[in-house]
């Protein structure tokens, strides 16, 4: 009997228009209404999903979680408590963001609360200004005040994901044996510190909750998505995903991000 669902945002719960379709809320709510958790597992950062949370109706509400930055904070959203925070080595979070200023990448930095993008296009500006509305646009690659910082991620922006599948080759082993690295939105390649994937955080929050793995389902789309997916008791993807992704799961919905897919599988699994 599943007890708590994980549920990538972007491309899979959200429209693509950024909203929560009416279809899908309702299942969510009946969901909840049987006692089963639903919690957000994002690659954003917690700070930027509120109006999210707010329209689940689970915004600043004891008991209620979230999975951020695809795993490295888990938070309970009353006080924004944070229950789990692991940060990147700064040594190795400037050596990441360095290649990317070497490579002309767009880079962004993630801290707990803030994020900061450098060489920022106009296309990725728009895209990330939707997001957080207050992000910061760096106006050069000075990065000394980021020395003091706890940096939860470090991301690259492309276009193209062959490109962004390319830079493995350019990365140093020492980057590689203290990273790890996803790719979500078909224009991220994400660093995070060893071991920290979405995957791991579900682990860590059925701990927290004592409910057993088999009792969790996981909706997801992209690669970023995988761990969890593998990880739950039920792995589920939404029509849109990638066929990688399809390959590793249980169900995969007949309904995209936008044809209301959650409530398609909700209403199989958990309804």
């Amino acid at each position: 009997m599943i007890q708590l669902i994980v549920c990538d945002l972007d491309e899979t719960l959200l429209t693509s228009d950024k909203k929560i379709s009416v279809k899908d809320n309702d299942a969510i709510q009946k969901a909840r209404a049987k006692g089963v958790k639903f919690v957000c597992a994002t690659g954003r950062g917690y700070s930027y999903i509120d109006d999210i949370l707010i329209t689940l109706d689970v915004y600043n509400k004891e008991n209620e979680y979230v999975i951020s930055n695809n795993g490295a904070i888990i938070t309970e959203n009353k006080n924004s408590k944070e229950l789990s925070f692991h940060k990147l080595s700064n040594v190795i979070a400037e050596k990441i963001i360095e290649l990317g200023f070497e490579l002309n990448l767009c880079v962004q930095v993630f801290t707990s609360k803030d994020v900061y993008s450098f060489n920022t296009n106009e296309d990725e500006k728009k895209w990330l200004l939707m997001f957080k509305k207050d992000a910061v646009l760096c106006n050069d690659n000075n990065i000394d005040f980021l020395k003091d910082q706890e940096i939860v991620k470090v991301m690259y922006q492309h276009a193209d994901m062959n490109v962004l599948f390319s830079l493995e080759s350019k990365l140093s082993n020492e980057i590689k044996s203290n990273t790890t690295i996803a790719y979500s939105s078909n224009r991220y390649m994400e660093f995070t510190a060893t071991g920290i994937s979405k995957g791991a955080a579900l682990k860590e929050l059925t701990q927290l909750l004592d409910i057993p793995l088999e009792d969790t389902l996981a909706i997801g789309d992209n690669y970023n998505d995988i761990s969890m997916i593998e990880t739950a008791g039920i792995g589920t993807c939404v029509a849109n995903a990638h066929e990688d992704i399809k390959k590793v799961c249980d169900y995969v919905s007949p309904l995209s991000h936008d044809e209301n897919a959650v409530a398609d599988i909700l209403e199989k699994f958990v309804l």
